[in-house]
């Protein structure tokens, strides 16, 4: 029994890092990018994130919203820029924004402060993801249009169904 009791122990020590390990895994961060298909500056910062996905991939996921053919990603850009404090007057795309840093177009000489800005907010505990809030908000009140929009056609169905029913049954 006392040699159970050891070699429990002994497995318990060996696989104790591994489980304290496995929960120190930290969440991925948002990279959030408005963007205009076609927009050769887009197109070349997609390459760029494309570039350092092996070393840096493990930092972050990549939010995209095409801004261009989508007029509800183009609003909420404008948006979401209003609210960082980003001049508006200003504003293309691409539109990059990794916590606090905003990147409006895209050059190679942003690289180096993005790949920072992702190991920066990676690496913050207080890290807060600020896009993310407005377009939950975003999606909130888009869902109670719809549900509002289905609530009227519904009752405008059961009262024509109503209406169609009363007069076969008057008629007779």
């Amino acid at each position: 029994m006392k040699k159970f009791f050891m070699a429990l122990c002994c497995l318990l020590l060996v696989f104790m890092p591994m489980v304290v390990k496995a929960d120190e895994k930290k969440e991925k961060i948002n990279v959030y990018i408005f963007y205009g298909d076609g927009c050769p500056h887009c197109h070349r910062a997609f390459e760029f994130f494309d570039s350092i996905e092996e070393e840096y991939g493990k930092y972050y996921k990549l939010v995209k919203f095409e801004t261009w053919y989508s007029s509800s990603n183009n609003k909420m850009m404008f948006e979401v820029a209003e609210k960082l404090g980003t001049d508006t007057e200003n504003l293309g795309v691409p539109y990059i924004i990794i916590g606090d840093k905003t990147f409006v177009g895209y050059s190679e000489a942003y690289d180096d402060d993005i790949k920072k800005s992702i190991v920066d907010a990676y690496e913050n505990d207080d890290y807060e993801d600020k896009v993310k809030p407005i377009i939950t908000e975003r999606n909130n009140e888009t869902k109670k249009t719809i549900y509002m929009a289905c609530g009227s056609v519904s009752a405008l169905l059961l009262i024509t169904i109503i209406n169609l029913v009363s007069r076969k049954v008057f008629a007779k």
